[in-house]
């Protein structure tokens, strides 16, 4: 993999999704700091072949993600797991995690230290976890059972269409739809900002795992 390629494209898409904010630019930077901050571990994913590669690849999402959260609640002055504002491409992102309880282990456990960039995005990740997680239910029956296959059992878009009794072609547009569906749902009022954030411990963030988690 090409990595300045990659993030160039990383950071082009997420800006093009996210415009007014930070830049495509901005988005790469974030990238190479990430990618140096744990370059042992993330070289170890790419030399895993395709899977390690899709797992480096969603990883890089998501740092682009907490990134334009930060940088946009910082421009209203807000806290950042009260901005209701998920695209398409960061709900598939957020799904890839939210019936895998190892993720969310794996949030939780590294948010212990001094508070930084690093540790609150993680954090920020984790209450974004847990905001998916609890609208799901509120999606109506077809949605939801689309996205519990999907998601959590992993049906291809043939399943889909079998289940859903239509076209395999249809299925990707199907898909979007309960994406919006789900991104009305998290749509909400802001509150605004009162005080500082605070990077979770351990066992915060182990009971906010235990306590929205379903598995």
């Amino acid at each position: 993999m090409n990595l300045a390629e990659k993030f160039d494209s990383i950071g082009r898409r997420v800006q093009y999704e996210n415009p007014g904010y930070l830049s495509a630019e901005d988005y790469v930077q974030e990238l190479w700091v990430w990618y140096l901050e744990g370059q042992e571990k993330l070289d170890q994913y790419l030399a895993n072949g395709a899977d390690g590669e899709r797992m480096f690849v969603r990883s890089a999402y998501r740092v682009c993600y907490a990134a334009h959260k930060r940088d946009k609640a910082a421009a209203l002055g807000m806290f950042t797991e009260d901005l209701c504002d998920y695209s398409i491409s960061e709900l598939r992102s957020l799904l890839d995690d939210v019936f895998d309880y190892d993720s969310w282990q794996s949030f939780a456990v590294k948010t212990d230290g001094p508070k930084g960039v690093r540790i609150e995005a993680t954090s920020d990740r984790l209450a974004s976890l847990v905001d998916v997680k609890s609208k799901l239910s509120e999606l109506d029956e077809r949605d939801y059972n689309l996205i519990i296959w999907k998601w959590k059992y992993g049906y291809s878009d043939a399943q889909l269409a079998w289940a859903l009794e239509l076209q395999p072609s249809s299925i990707p547009r199907t898909v979007t739809r309960a994406l919006q569906h789900l991104q009305k749902k998290l749509q909400g009022p802001l509150k605004p900002r009162t005080e500082g954030r605070k990077a979770k411990s351990n066992a915060a963030a182990r009971a906010a795992v235990s306590g929205a988690y379903e598995g």
